[in-house]
């Protein structure tokens, strides 16, 4: 009996050992199916996208009709044209002047700040005309007017050393001789 229960048992267990065969193959070809539609599910969205771009594309290049295409190559083309006439502007605003130009400018300067009139200055050579344009701009940068606060600080700084020589003469000659201070007001040199 002992046998006979053995082989039962070991083919009962043959069958359950089967059976769970069966059902890892079907759980596998179950998961591969699943896999599979997913797969296919993405491509599948894939292959839309991919069509529904090319459409979009299409669309978009039909929205460029011919005129539109060459209004555009006419705003580029204008744009560079601007573009390199600024840069051409630059380089000659960025050269330095020529001898005639500066020869014109002090020409000019002296005819409307000097006391010069273009027959005076039009045989001159550029040298002959720089030496009057240095001594013009000379003589009006020198210039002070009557009023300015330098006249008045320079007046100023006349009294202060005014009073200052009279204390020296205070100190050197003492209260016991009278000197004449206005003598001494006007300046000489004095050498010891």
């Amino acid at each position: 009996m002992d046998e006979e229960l053995a082989m039962r048992l070991h083919e009962e267990e043959k069958v359950a050992l089967e059976r769970m065969q069966r059902d890892r193959a079907a759980q596998e070809e179950a998961s591969n199916a699943a896999l599979t539609a997913k797969f296919d599910d993405v491509q599948a969205r894939m292959d839309a996208d991919a069509l529904l771009a090319a459409r979009l594309q299409e669309e978009e290049r039909e929205q460029f009709s011919i005129d539109e295409q060459a209004r555009f190559l006419v705003e580029t083309i204008a744009e560079r044209k601007r573009f390199f006439a600024t840069q051409r502007a630059e380089q000659i605003r960025n050269k330095p002047p020529t001898k005639t130009q500066i020869r014109n400018k002090m020409i000019t300067f002296l005819k409307n700040m000097g006391r010069f009139t273009y027959n005076q200055l039009k045989n001159k050579s550029l040298e002959e005309i720089q030496k009057l344009y240095e001594r013009e701009q000379k003589w009006i940068n020198d210039f002070v007017p009557i009023d300015s606060e330098v006249v008045k600080d320079s007046r100023k700084e006349d009294d202060a050393e005014k009073e200052e020589l009279r204390a020296y003469l205070d100190i050197i000659t003492g209260d016991d001789e009278a000197v004449n201070v206005e003598s001494l007001a006007t300046k000489y040199l004095i050498v010891d």
